[in-house]
C-alpha cells in the first residue's frame, strides 16, 4: 500500500491553560494553549515538510472544535479525530515551580481522550503511514487501552516503524509501582517492539521510565533508537551500536 503519510500520532489531544500574568486587578490569567504530545509532534514534523495524520478524541464542545482547527491549520489530516458528547475536552492546568520545571494538574476523570474506543480507530490512516507515534498516556485508562493495543496490531501489520514516547505524567497513574511493573512484563514488551522511544529524564520519572526503558531495549531490533532528554543538560540518542549526546 503506497505511503501517504511520514507519521501518524494517536493519544491525547487538550487544552493547557498555562500562566499569562495578571489582570488589572491582580488576578492570575490563563492561556488556553493547544495541547498534548503526540500533536506537538505532528506539528512540528509538518513545519518540517512531513505529511502526518493524527487519531484521537475530544469533546463535542467549544474547546474541541478549536483543536480541531488548530491541528488542520497546522498541516495535521483530523479525520481520525473523534468528537464525545457526552464527556468534554480535557483539561491541564500547567504552571511552572521555581527551579524552572512545569507542575500539571488535570481535569481528565475523565476526559475525553480517554475515551476514544477500539471501533473508532482509522487503521486506514495507519496503513498508509511509514511511522506510527503513540505515548503512555493512552495506557492509563479504558477503553483507549484497548483503542491503543487495537492501532498498534495495525501498524505492526502494516510494517510500520513504532516510535513511542514514555511522557510519563504521574498524577494520571493509580500508582507509579503499578506503571512500573505493568511496563516491565515481557508480554507487553513483546507486544509493542518499538523501534525507537523517547522519554524526558525528571527526577520524578527515573525509576519508572527505566525498567521500561530497558524493557524496550532488551526487545527493540539492533535498528532501534532511545532518545533522552534531561531537561537543561541537553539529550542523548542511543541504540545498540552508539551514543551520542548533545548540549542544549
Amino acid at each position: 500500500m503506497e505511503k501517504k503519510y511520514d507519521v501518524t500520532a494517536l493519544g491525547e489531544l487538550l487544552i493547557d491553560f498555562t500562566d499569562s500574568g495578571k489582570s488589572q486587578q491582580g488576578n492570575p490569567l490563563l492561556e488556553a494553549n493547544p495541547g498534548g504530545a503526540p500533536c506537538n509532534v505532528l506539528s512540528m514534523l509538518t513545519r518540517l515538510g512531513k505529511s502526518a495524520a493524527f487519531i484521537g478524541k475530544v469533546g463535542n464542545d467549544g474547546f474541541g472544535h478549536m483543536l480541531e482547527r488548530t491541528i488542520q491549520e497546522q498541516g495535521i489530516d483530523a479525520s481520525g479525530l473523534c468528537f464525545d458528547d457526552q464527556v468534554h475536552t480535557t483539561l491541564a492546568l500547567v504552571l511552572k515551580k521555581e527551579n524552572g520545571d512545569r507542575d500539571f494538574s488535570f481535569y481528565r476523570n475523565p476526559g475525553a481522550d480517554i475515551m476514544l474506543k477500539e471501533e473508532e480507530i482509522r487503521c486506514d490512516l495507519i496503513e498508509r503511514s511509514r511511522i506510527f507515534h503513540f505515548g503512555s498516556l493512552s495506557l492509563t485508562d479504558e477503553p483507549v487501552i484497548t483503542a491503543t493495543h487495537r492501532a498498534m496490531d495495525c501498524a505492526k501489520k502494516a510494517g510500520c516503524l513504532i516510535s513511542f514516547d514514555p511522557n510519563l505524567r504521574e498524577p494520571l497513574w493509580n500508582s507509579l509501582d503499578h506503571n512500573s511493573q505493568k511496563y516491565n512484563r515481557d508480554r507487553h514488551c513483546r507486544r509493542w517492539k518499538p523501534d525507537g522511544t523517547r522519554h524526558a529524564d525528571q527526577r520524578n520519572d527515573y525509576h519508572t521510565c527505566q525498567p521500561m526503558a530497558s524493557c524496550i531495549i532488551q526487545f527493540t531490533p539492533s535498528y532501534g533508537m532511545r532518545c533522552k532528554h534531561p531537561g537543561a543538560d541537553g539529550s542523548r540518542h542511543q541504540n545498540c551500536h552508539f551514543t551520542y549526546d548533545t548540549k542544549a
